[in-house]
């Protein structure tokens, strides 16, 4: 089932969330997850090194390739692909759009280490 028509819509949100299972077309399948990512300073190793931390900024459900690319086009509409000067001293960040199968959550969960 795609969730493309009003029909569909409006039985999803009338259905109770306990009753839905795994497969459900009401659940999301993917997300489209918005993150400021930032270089962050890993070690003095080899003349010092870095690496790429992510902090969500949004997250947008969706089902179907037609929300997707209407879930992208929102996102860049409203965030900036920057902001200040990233991957320089003078600091700042880039926006990144991605789609996943997760709710956008920060990365990476632990400091990489140096090896």
């Amino acid at each position: 089932m795609e969730l493309d028509t009003i029909e569909d819509i409006d039985y999803c949100r009338d259905m109770k969330f306990k009753d839905r299972a795994v497969g459900d077309p009401c659940l999301p399948r993917k997300y489209v997850n918005a993150y400021s990512v930032a270089s962050a300073f890993g070690g003095p190793e080899e003349g010092g090194w870095w690496y790429n931390e992510g902090e969500p900024i949004a997250s947008i459900p969706i089902h179907t390739k037609k929300q997707e690319g209407e879930a992208k086009k929102l996102l860049r509409e409203i965030l900036p692909e920057k902001i200040g000067e990233p991957r320089t001293t003078m600091g700042g960040v880039d926006i990144d759009i991605v789609v996943q199968e997760r709710f956008a959550e920060p990365y990476p969960k632990r400091k990489p280490r140096y090896e």
